[in-house]
């Protein structure tokens, strides 16, 4: 806890009835932090409205979106080249070069590069990592490769950099 407040992440877990029993009494007791859960409660409900809404579309208009894409990518395959291949091919080989040399966390089992905020390195930045990097902190086990902020030091604040990313939204 934070000016003796919970963290953002703490007031997530507790609107998911997740959070541990003290920070549980103090939103109880504290008219702003119950407040930021409610917030945190309506962001979530627009987030599953958002998710849950369906946009129609007519037969007619997905049938010409259908034909122009394949028209294009009848187009596209004519006009490629194996000098387009090799480009691709050797922009994709610096690329992964890249990667591997500056990344912190390397590479993943499968081959690509993951992001030092994807603590689970399942291909995701999500509210998890920044949960999995905060009971780390909080244990003592921490990797050098999770210095988020770059500081030389792995801390509560890229728990807080890796779950604003989480929940930052994206246009």
């Amino acid at each position: 806890m934070s000016e003796g407040h919970p963290s953002a992440i703490e007031l997530e877990l507790a609107r998911t009835a997740e959070a541990s029993p003290a920070v549980t009494l103090h939103v109880r007791g504290c008219g702003i932090c119950r407040a930021e859960v409610a917030r945190l409660e309506e962001l979530a409900a627009t987030l599953r409205g958002i998710r849950e809404s369906r946009i129609e579309v007519s037969a007619d208009l997905d049938g010409r979106v259908l034909w122009h894409a394949r028209s294009r990518a009848r187009v596209a395959r004519r006009t490629s080249s194996g000098r387009t291949l090799a480009r691709w091919a050797a922009a994709a080989a610096v690329v992964l070069a890249v990667a591997t040399t500056l990344l912190p966390g390397g590479l993943h089992r499968s081959g690509l590069a993951v992001a030092r905020e994807d603590v689970d390195g399942n291909g995701t930045i999500d509210i998890r990592d920044a949960l999995l990097l905060a009971h780390e902190v909080e244990a003592g086990h921490v990797s050098g490769t999770r210095d988020v902020n770059g500081d030389g030091v792995v801390n509560e604040e890229d728990v807080r950099r890796i779950a604003l990313r989480a929940v930052a939204l994206r246009s």
